[in-house]
């Protein structure tokens, strides 16, 4: 069956990472759209009348289950004397979020999406660096959109703070406890991206940084304890470029442009009150940088190090230091230990 064809929708248009991608297929995620619902159904009845021909498919069946129906654990995270993961039992349909003690051992189930019906799903977005929160997103079906929900880890009770459901573009928790920062796409007329503050059992949320709207432009929001980072992505004559600006967590409307016009790949990186990068200028496999906060477009990026950068200059070698240096992710270090 053709899509487009017989439904004539439009295609999505993102930019992730720099590069537009169209997305023909991106209505099928609204389960409240009747041409979705009507495409659903003749999949069905396709299915149906295929597997009616095939006689008894019972033996299929049960082999399959025996290897789709195991545990399953991902998403480990460890903070402050727990660990933290999402995990799926025999005969569950959807994963669970759980804390467990380091020291005792002692579980605890945080998020159970089955009350939330059958096609929600939930996952951990990140933790608090003091251990008192954590952040999970809920989504629906195989929506690329999700909700950003909120537990208090001290009496283990779902905020009612939240983001609405969304293209998420960044979060992170404010240093000081008192809410968090997020970005979020809202409509395609809006003529701005923005970042937000939003203030533990506030009504309204507070704009900190916005920027323009355009054709290929996306706004994303990274984070270290210490300082927001605003990373944006938009088209001038030469393609796709981006800007960057950073500002203290403390002065959330303080904004220091780094650099602008930046030709990509280029991927800005906080961690511990310093920037880095990835960049790919000079260096076919990348290389791993360091900016200084004053640089401008004409200066040289400061390299962390020869022997580093020579090491990180071999394939794939970016890879594993990606992990240890995306802003926002559990670490082992407790400020309150």
């Amino acid at each position: 069956m053709c899509l487009i064809a017989t439904y004539g929708m439009n295609p999505a248009r993102d930019v992730l990472h720099g590069t537009a991608i169209l997305d023909p297929y991106r209505w099928l995620e609204d389960r409240n759209l009747p041409a979705t619902g009507d495409w659903i159904s003749r999949q069905q009845q396709y299915c149906d009348d295929y597997f009616s021909r095939c006689g008894n498919t019972d033996a299929i069946r049960r082999r399959v289950r025996e290897y789709l129906d195991v545990t399953v654990v991902d998403q480990p995270a460890k903070q402050c004397g727990s660990y933290f993961y999402r995990r799926r039992d025999c005969g569950q349909e959807q994963a669970c979020i759980y804390q467990r003690s380091v020291n005792s051992g002692r579980e605890r189930l945080l998020v159970d999406p089955s009350g939330l019906g059958i096609y929600a799903s939930v996952g951990i977005h990140c933790i608090a660096e003091n251990g008192s929160l954590l952040a999970y997103y809920l989504r629906h079906g195989g929506s690329d959109r999700k909700a950003i929900h909120i537990v208090d880890l001290i009496s283990g009770r779902t905020l009612p703070d939240m983001v609405e459901s969304g293209h998420i573009d960044g979060f992170a928790f404010a240093a000081d406890g008192r809410g968090f920062f997020y970005c979020r796409e809202n409509s395609r007329d809006d003529p701005y991206h923005a970042i937000f503050f939003h203030a533990f059992n506030s009504m309204e949320d507070q704009a900190v940084f916005h920027v323009a709207r355009s054709m290929e432009s996306r706004l994303v929001l990274t984070a270290d304890p210490s300082h927001l980072g605003a990373i944006w992505f938009h088209q001038e004559d030469d393609g796709l470029v981006e800007d960057f600006w950073i500002a203290r967590q403390s002065e959330p409307g303080a904004w220091h442009r780094v650099f602008s016009n930046r030709q990509l790949p280029f991927a800005p990186i906080l961690k511990h009150g310093r920037i880095y990068a990835i960049s790919h200028q000079g260096a076919v496999n990348g290389r791993f940088v360091e900016l200084n906060e004053a640089e401008n477009n004409h200066s040289a990026d400061r390299r962390c190090g020869q022997q580093s950068l020579r090491q990180l200059q071999q394939p794939g070698s970016l890879y594993p230091l990606l992990g240890f240096f995306r802003a926002g992710m559990p670490s082992d270090q407790c400020p309150l230990e």
